[in-house]
């Protein structure tokens, strides 16, 4: 399995996916989609920790496939510094508290440059969430 993450100012959002194999060659594709409007306190955290809370809201949400995953689940980020995130001796106490939640997973953060995929591209523009939602959750 493959969990794709990304954050922008208001929304984070990530897709699950899976590798089938179709005519002799292996595809990855969706199972899940997830997005969630950010707190207002949210959207003052930095990059970083925005990009980290797509990551812990989405294996979360799909824990139910992610725990006891048959192999390491990948975990793709456009932020370079998660890559070493769990073994970051220096957190702070918000990021030590989403460290001990991902301890639940079997996971390999990998960093893919540039904008992280199309995918993540598909999911509601945040301007649209930020007008339309009115509970956090989408």
């Amino acid at each position: 399995m493959r969990v794709e993450t990304d954050a922008s100012a208001f929304v984070i959002g990530g897709i699950l996916t899976q590798q089938f194999e179709i005519n002799g060659h292996l595809h990855w594709l969706p199972v899940a989609y997830y997005s969630k409007k950010l707190l207002d306190m949210e959207t003052r955290y930095g990059t970083g920790e925005q990009e980290l809370l797509a990551i812990v809201e989405a294996m979360h949400h799909w824990r139910h496939y992610c725990r006891g995953a048959r192999y390491p689940i990948v975990v793709l980020t456009d932020h370079a510094n998660l890559v070493w995130f769990m073994t970051t001796p220096n957190l702070t106490r918000r990021q030590l508290k989403w460290a001990e939640k991902l301890t639940e997973y079997d996971f390999n953060v990998t960093y893919q440059e540039g904008d992280l995929t199309m995918n993540c591209r598909r999911l509601p523009p945040p301007r649209l969430l930020q007008k339309r939602c009115d509970s956090p959750s989408v």
